[in-house]
């Protein structure tokens, strides 16, 4: 070389770019970024979501520890995977109430419960289970979370009992509610015995019960006394306090009234001169 030069290097500089690799397990995941590299800022990985279930976290190249909150920092290396992790939402269900009452003849269906269920996704199969057939849900197949109960009319005074059960049409999940009750609790019985007055004219005088809804009507001469079906009957002048007691049968309550009957002294007519 026998004069000055100038010479000028140019370098061009390769950046490497990274892949993220993302192992689902049915999940869904968007907006997610699938490579990075060494320039990239600091950013976190995105979570997914699986209807049904609670989502653990991120394992892999964070390594063994399920982790909800992954962060790549700017200057990070090298290719990167993650498992996602979850468990399973158990399906729960539960009743609005558990003991619901009615008297013999109520002319409505009842209302017993509002049924929910809650966890396993959003569509749930109810079922009855040991149910009486008065028993019916407003939905079996559901898209909301929530079913009635009810129950309906003509049932005899008892005791009727049912559950329900709750299947997540996600993963499979179920949960069946508490026993519910219904009680029919028997009616009142009823019929008219009203005092009565007459005369004396010699022959027997009673007074009977009638409009009788609800069993079969005994008679006494005291409240605690010994009651026959045979109507106590008086023919003397005075005054008879009579019992009578309907017994009711398997839908009504015992019922217990009393009259009073009065038999007036018949007149001596005073003959005239």
């Amino acid at each position: 070389v026998t004069e000055d030069m100038t010479i000028t290097a140019n370098f061009s500089r390769t950046v490497i770019t990274y892949t993220i690799n993302y192992t689902l397990n049915g999940g869904d995941l968007s907006g997610y970024r699938t490579s990075y590299n060494i320039e990239t800022e600091t950013f976190m990985l995105v979570n997914p979501t699986r209807t049904g279930y609670s989502f653990l976290g991120w394992t892999g190249s964070n390594g063994t520890t399920p982790q909800t909150s992954v962060i790549i920092a700017k200057g990070s290396t090298g290719n990167r995977s993650y498992t996602a992790n979850w468990e399973e939402i158990d399906t729960t269900i539960s009743t609005s109430a558990t003991n619901v009452s009615a008297t013999y003849g109520y002319a409505n269906t009842i209302n017993v419960a509002t049924i929910t269920a809650l966890g396993g996704g959003d569509k749930w199969t109810y079922a009855l289970v040991d149910a009486n057939s008065r028993f019916a849900l407003s939905n079996t197949s559901a898209t909301t979370d929530s079913v009635s109960l009810t129950f309906a009319t003509g049932a005899v005074a008892g005791t009727y009992t049912c559950k329900v059960k709750a299947t997540s049409s996600y993963n499979g999940t179920s949960a069946t509610t508490v026993l519910i009750t219904v009680a029919i609790n028997k009616a009142d019985s009823s019929f008219t015995f009203a005092n009565k007055t007459v005369d004396y004219d010699g022959t027997a005088k009673t007074i009977t019960a009638s409009n009788v809804v609800g069993g079969t009507i005994t008679y006494s001469t005291s409240e605690t006394g010994t009651y026959s079906s045979t109507a106590l009957s008086y023919t003397n002048a005075g005054t008879y306090t009579i019992w009578a007691k309907l017994a009711g049968d398997s839908n009504h309550n015992d019922l217990v009234k009393s009259a009073v009957l009065t038999i007036n002294r018949k007149g001596i007519a005073v003959p005239t001169a």
